[in-house]
């Protein structure tokens, strides 16, 4: 299974990631710029069937939320995302987005399963 590296972009003063539309993939680690403001991931999901972007929540009630550390690859489970179709990542949590203050690119390592 070949790993392959998407990027995502936040535009400067955003706090919400453009599309990444994931194909059957599964997201096995972010790599976080060196100049990002300093706040977490968390993640917003669509379908078809559900177009408008949702706060992804965990079985604990709480939004799944990524370590983001500047300059700091962060491994995660790819099973946290399997099922998702086209995500948006946002910069801080849903109570507390931190806008980034200029544009900020994160490398998004998938792998087809």
């Amino acid at each position: 299974m070949e790993v392959k590296s998407v990027s995502v972009k936040f535009l400067a003063g955003q706090s919400i990631s453009e599309i990444l539309t994931l194909n059957s993939q599964k997201i096995i680690g972010f790599r976080i710029p060196n100049d990002w403001d300093s706040a977490n991931l968390t993640i917003l999901n669509a379908t078809p069937e559900y177009p408008d972007y949702a706060d992804v929540i965990t079985e604990t009630a709480s939004e799944l939320e990524v370590l983001a550390v500047a300059g700091k690859y962060t491994k995660v489970s790819p099973d946290d995302f399997a099922g998702f179709d086209n995500i948006k990542l946002r910069s801080g949590i849903s109570s507390s987005p931190v806008n980034q203050t200029s544009e900020r690119i994160i490398e998004v390592r998938v792998r087809e399963y």
